[in-house]
């Protein structure tokens, strides 16, 4: 009998604890110290690059490019005919915005409405920023090219500058609420296809 406590006791002292033995199961009987922070990080980091947000500004600076490729071209080729660098910023801004504006409408922020109220309002909008941002961008120019800077690098340090202030803008202000509209439209649609039939008795 004696024999037979001790070895009953020895038995509990080698078996591992009942919580550590829970821990392990819920961990699929994997123990990996430290390792929850990592997955948690890389789980948001994941998050913001699948948010709305990071698809914009993607897309925003993907279609800039194509925008910058117009603008330089002109900006370029006025400038070579020996015509004042801030008249060929005026050109080349000019056929700039007019790009910018159709392509971030219909493909960066995705405002896929064309009634005339509504592209008048995101155009009278878009007109607005870009005043605001022709204006910084030609202060930030004048101030680089006082600075002994060649007219091209400060042109295109100037619309680095202002890349972000314009990406929001655009997001928060310009197509904002025709995106807002659209989207409580797909909702209530969609709501609507959803919600079972009355039954009349």
């Amino acid at each position: 009998m004696a024999v037979h406590r001790y070895v009953r006791g020895l038995a509990l002292e080698v078996s591992p604890h009942p919580a550590r033995l829970n821990g392990n199961r819920q961990d699929g009987g994997k123990h990996t110290p430290g390792g929850a922070r990592p997955r948690r990080i890389l789980g948001r980091l994941r998050h913001v690059l699948n948010s709305q947000v990071i698809k914009r500004f993607i897309r925003y600076c993907a279609w800039g490019l194509i925008v910058l490729c117009a603008d330089l071209t002109v900006y370029l080729l006025l400038s070579h005919r020996q015509v004042h660098y801030m008249v060929s910023h005026l050109a080349a801004r000019t056929l700039g915005l007019s790009v910018s504006f159709v392509g971030h409408k219909f493909w960066s922020f995705e405002s896929k409405s064309i009634r005339t109220r509504v592209v008048c309002a995101e155009g009278w909008r878009f007109a607005a920023l870009c005043v605001v941002n022709y204006v910084v961008s030609s202060a930030l120019v004048l101030l680089l090219k006082g600075m002994a800077a060649r007219p091209i690098v400060a042109r295109y340090s100037a619309e680095a500058a202002t890349l972000a202030m314009s990406f929001a803008l655009m997001y928060f202000w310009v197509f904002r609420p025709a995106r807002s509209a659209s989207a409580r439209g797909a909702a209530l649609e969609g709501a609507a296809a959803h919600c079972p039939e009355e039954t009349t008795n």
